[in-house]
Parts: structure tokens; C-alpha cells; sequence
């Protein structure tokens, strides 16, 4: 059933009001043909004797308006409802991510592996301080005896205090005649950090005739993770046998 909206000055908006008790306020004066009227789909408020023929209303002269007075018009419609703080938070949040996370995702795509190797190079550092005393301890017994040391030789057995967290043994070359040469064998620490490093060497060789400094160049490990003096090429030492091996 349609129900309709009455809005008079004098007394106000009424309805819902089905047809029959709209004609009955027509009767008895309530409403007349410039009573504004409205119903569902309509585009706004109207004249109601401009529905008189469709709800059957009963003619009525109305007397025209008086001089100076203009005609109803119909209430302007409602603004638009504007836009809660909240809401213009959450489209600029969506907006913000649509474009940040691929961003984000680039800078981690290429931070990331720097970050690691930044890691890897500190624990090699570390590495090379630890085994220290272990080559001023090669020095000294070159200088003594004229030969390098094995792990036979007296206060060479045990390496382990010179193996470290990222190192997972230490080989010694003492039938060079020329050279000393300590070989440090990375392995994978227990957090898992360094799995890159896990089977890669560094050979520190003795030299001698350079007043006994140590060239670092020699081994498998990738110049990335060497410090710098330590970079440029591998040395020509080649492996030997008789390394005495001293791992877990």
C-alpha cells in the first residue's frame, strides 16, 4: 500500500497516511492544493493538487495567491553526508600500502643479503683475532727451530682454544720449507647463521723473508667475506696430505 508525506507551515509534516485517510484530511479542510505532498519515488515534495485526479479528490477552487507571496517550493534536498575521520584514515592507510609494500619488498630484496654478508665478514674477522696467538706461536718456533711446526710437534696437540665459534678446525703444514701455513676450516654455529660459510677455508701463510707477515689470500672463501688485506686471488699453496687435521 502507498503511503504518503503531508508537510503544511501551519501544522507540520504528517504520515504516513494511506489514500483513504488522505481523503479524509481533504475533507475536512486539513489539507488542501498547496499542501505539499511526497511518496516513495518521487524526486521531492509537490503540490498535492497535482495528484488530485490519481488519489480521487474532490475539485476545490483555491483562491490564487496573494500579491507579494510566492508559491511553496519543495524543501532542498538533504547535503551529502560527508566522509567520517575514520573512513578518510582507511583510504589513505589502503592508498599508503598499495604503494609501500612493493617498495618494502625491493629494499628488503636487496638489504637483506647485504645485511648477511656484512655478518659473514664480521664472524671471518672474528676468526682471524682468535687464531692470533696461534701465529705468533708459529713465528717463534720458526725463528727457534727453522721449521714449521705439525701436530706432532710439542705445544702444537691441541688447537682448540684457537678454533672459535665459526671455526670448525684448524689444519697445520709443517713440511714446507719455505712457509708455514694454518688453514682454517669454517663450519655452520649453532644458530644457523653462517650456513654459507660451512665448509669454506682461509690459509694464513708465514713469509719469512717479508720479516714473518702473514699473507691471508689462500682458500676457498669468497674474497666477499675476507677482509680486505685478505683479498686478491688464492695462493698458490696447494693441499697437502700431511696436514695434521684438528676438528670436532
Amino acid at each position: 500500500m502507498i503511503q504518503w508525506y503531508t508537510h503544511d507551515p501551519s501544522r507540520g509534516r504528517s504520515g504516513p497516511l494511506d489514500v483513504d485517510a488522505l481523503r479524509e484530511a481533504w475533507a475536512r479542510g486539513e489539507v488542501d492544493g498547496s499542501t505539499l505532498a511526497w511518496r516513495d519515488g518521487m524526486p521531492g515534495w509537490r503540490p498535492l493538487a497535482e495528484f488530485a485526479i490519481e488519489l480521487g479528490l474532490p475539485a476545490r477552487t483555491v483562491p490564487p495567491p496573494l500579491p507579494g507571496t510566492a508559491l511553496p517550493t519543495s524543501p532542498a534536498a538533504p547535503p551529502p553526508k560527508k566522509l567520517s575521520g575514520c573512513a578518510i584514515t582507511a583510504i589513505v592507510a589502503a592508498c599508503a600500502a598499495l604503494f609501500l609494500v612493493p617498495i618494502l619488498a625491493i629494499i628488503a630484496a636487496v638489504a637483506l643479503p647485504a645485511y648477511q654478508d656484512y655478518v659473514h665478514r664480521a664472524h671471518v674477522a672474528e676468526a682471524l683475532s682468535t687464531v692470533t696467538p696461534l701465529k705468533v706461536m708459529v713465528v717463534e718456533h720458526w725463528q727457534d727451530q727453522g721449521a714449521c711446526p705439525d701436530a706432532a710437534t710439542p705445544g702444537f696437540g691441541d688447537l682448540e682454544p684457537y678454533r672459535g665459534a665459526q671455526v670448525a678446525g684448524i689444519e697445520l703444514d709443517g713440511t714446507r720449507k719455505d712457509t708455514c701455513v694454518i688453514e682454517l676450516v669454517f663450519g655452520a654455529p649453532a644458530d644457523g647463521e653462517d650456513g654459507d660459510l660451512a665448509g669454506e677455508t682461509l690459509q694464513l701463510r708465514l713469509l719469512p723473508e717479508a720479516r714473518n707477515e702473514w699473507e691471508c689470500a689462500g682458500g676457498s672463501l669468497p674474497d666477499k667475506y675476507r677482509p680486505a688485506q685478505c683479498r686478491g686471488g688464492h695462493l698458490a699453496v696447494p693441499p697437502d696430505d700431511n696436514f695434521s687435521k684438528h676438528k670436532e
